[in-house]
């Protein structure tokens, strides 16, 4: 995460028109602009499958065969149908990156009944890259006397961020990504009087 906040140097007393007259620096002194940029890595998931087992939990972890992000051809959610992760088969390994132990066609166990090779959190979402933004206009009145008209935006370009994707094994939009983890792009505005 980066902050800034930049003061504008125009206007009166500034580096830029310092000897402005009043009703010139009434429209371009005063000014200040900031910014909260936010750019992480994105959280972890499990890719799970079905349970078949005498485990009481609801599900297990999937057989695992190559990464499905490093095998995706097309990594650009906008273009690839939202895939974050390679579902089909790979011809490395003749099989699906991710399968369920149940119906692996490698499974050498001799049971269909096993919880599966794939390890816990083993991958990373789509991660986060935010920006909030501010510009501010400060009218003084008199001596300690300020009014400041203030516009903020948040999700300034109005970038999508994407959360994490179907993680189950046997869903129909398996490797998908259907949900945002960030809000829409939000304006708001507002004034204080400080003295």
């Amino acid at each position: 995460m980066v902050s800034a906040v930049w003061d504008l140097p125009v206007g009166r007393g500034k580096y830029f028109g310092t000897n402005m007259n009043r009703v010139l620096d009434g429209a371009v002194g005063g000014w200040s602009v900031d910014a909260i940029t936010t750019m992480q890595k994105g959280n972890p998931f499990t890719v799970t499958a079905p349970n078949h087992v005498a485990w009481p939990a609801d599900q297990i972890r999937a057989d695992r065969y190559c990464n499905g992000r490093s095998e995706l051809k097309n990594k650009n959610l906008r273009t690839n149908g939202l895939y974050w992760i390679e579902t089909g088969p790979v011809s490395a390994v003749n099989s699906s990156c991710f399968v369920d132990p149940a119906t692996d066609p490698h499974n050498t166990s001799g049971t269909p009944w096993s919880f599966g090779t794939s390890g816990f959190d083993i991958l990373t979402g789509p991660g986060l890259n935010n920006w909030d933004m501010g510009v501010h206009k400060t009218f003084p009145i008199h001596d300690a006397m300020n009014f400041v008209i203030r516009g903020e935006f948040f999700n300034a370009w109005n970038h999508a961020q994407f959360a994490n994707p179907d993680s189950g094994v046997t869903d129909a939009t398996f490797g998908q990504v259907h949900a945002t983890q960030h809000a829409p792009r939000q304006i708001q505005i507002g004034a204080t009087l400080s003295f």
